[in-house]
């Protein structure tokens, strides 16, 4: 099942986590309509393999582009079990907050979530999972669902937007949680994740905010060990769902746009974002030249290459127009517009800067 948000051609799919949290990602669906085509995911299967057939027949029958998954929580594993059996559709992988992939860290995630609750809320978390695994009781299921959802609402995001905003779309299935979750530990412990991960090819970026209490070290430790190609990008001050986050949400869509509209990697740049949020990569002057400018933190005077500004605002301590209380202006949006031709859109670059940073934009860059 699946909703559809802008136009065609679609090449983005949304694979929400839970498992049984249909339509978690309807926000972030949205927010990418603006600018391309987004098929949303919506599992209603209750085995792996069913689950992973369903989402071929949702991409399939939607499009007959190869597709960016953008996978989060739970979606992030069942992306990565889909793209080992369906290889030839899927050009890159976007997994948000995924959970270890070996059991070896798992039990941290519980033990992260409890510092932030108090022992009476610690227990209660603990009663509804397990009376959540009992499917055959639905009714109590549901209510344990909601009970667990609003305890980690609490402790997996660092400043959220209100709950009413984030469940408007949300159509939960304790019933999906209750059978899919246990033959995902199941196959956690056998190592099948650390088994297909060598045999993805295509480009993984792992975004994980630094406030999840998902412990991130061990999906590097076992994308290293495997060999899978990787790209790691933090989130400062950001919980397990940047989508939900207050602070970032309005800008979060503008750095999975950017991901999966990649056709091939810039020159690489060994410099800094200058103030204007350039990436010279793809200048066709920079690229011939090969020597990029300091950067903004370096150097406060006019490009030599595009001849604009870097720094209009130093003595204000502002090296990144996203900060100027006007930004975007005039002159910037004309000076961006110039600069689409060549595949710069400087308004998103700033945003995407905001979001995770100068060294992570590029890091993307690379």
């Amino acid at each position: 099942m699946t909703r559809l948000y802008g136009q065609d051609p679609f090449s983005l799919v949304l694979v929400h986590g839970g498992p049984g949290a249909a339509g978690s990602m309807s926000i972030l669906a949205d927010n990418l309509s603006e600018e391309m085509g987004v098929i949303e995911s919506l599992q209603t299967k209750l085995t792996i393999d069913d689950l992973i057939e369903e989402l071929h027949q949702d991409i399939v029958g939607s499009t007959k582009n190869k597709v960016t998954l953008v996978g989060h929580s739970w979606g992030a594993m069942l992306s990565l079990l889909f793209t080992n059996r369906y290889p030839k559709i899927v050009e890159r992988l976007i997994l948000i907050g995924c959970p270890p992939l070996t059991p070896d860290f798992s039990e941290q995630i519980t033990s992260n979530r409890f510092r932030r609750l108090s022992p009476y809320e610690a227990e209660m978390f603990n009663k509804h999972v397990e009376q959540l695994a009992k499917i055959s009781d639905s009714v109590n299921a549901a209510e344990s669902f909601k009970i667990i959802e609003e305890l980690t609402y609490r402790t997996d995001n660092y400043s959220p937007m209100d709950l009413e905003t984030i469940h408007r779309k949300v159509l939960f299935n304790p019933e999906v949680f209750g059978s899919v979750w246990s033959e995902a530990e199941k196959l956690r412990r056998d190592g099948k994740f650390s088994s297909i991960l060598g045999k993805i090819k295509v480009p993984i970026f792992l975004i994980h905010g630094t406030f999840d209490p998902h412990p991130v070290d061990s999906v590097i430790q076992t994308m290293k060990s495997s060999g899978a190609k990787y790209t790691y990008i933090p989130i400062e001050n950001c919980g397990h769902t940047p989508f939900f986050e207050k602070s970032i949400s309005s800008e979060f869509h503008h750095l999975i746009q950017f991901i999966s509209t990649f056709s091939t990697k810039p020159v690489k740049y060994t410099g800094k974002i200058p103030a204007c949020g350039v990436y010279c990569g793809n200048c066709p002057s920079f690229t011939k030249e090969k020597n990029p400018c300091s950067g903004a933190e370096f150097n406060s005077e006019k490009c030599k290459r595009c001849k604009t500004f870097h720094q209009c605002c130093e003595k204000n301590g502002i090296t990144h127009c996203y900060q100027c209380k006007i930004f975007p202006c005039t002159v910037f949006k004309t000076f961006s517009k110039r600069w689409l031709k060549h595949g710069q859109n400087f308004i998103q670059n700033q945003k995407i800067i905001k979001t995770i940073g100068e060294q992570g934009f590029l890091k993307l860059c690379r």
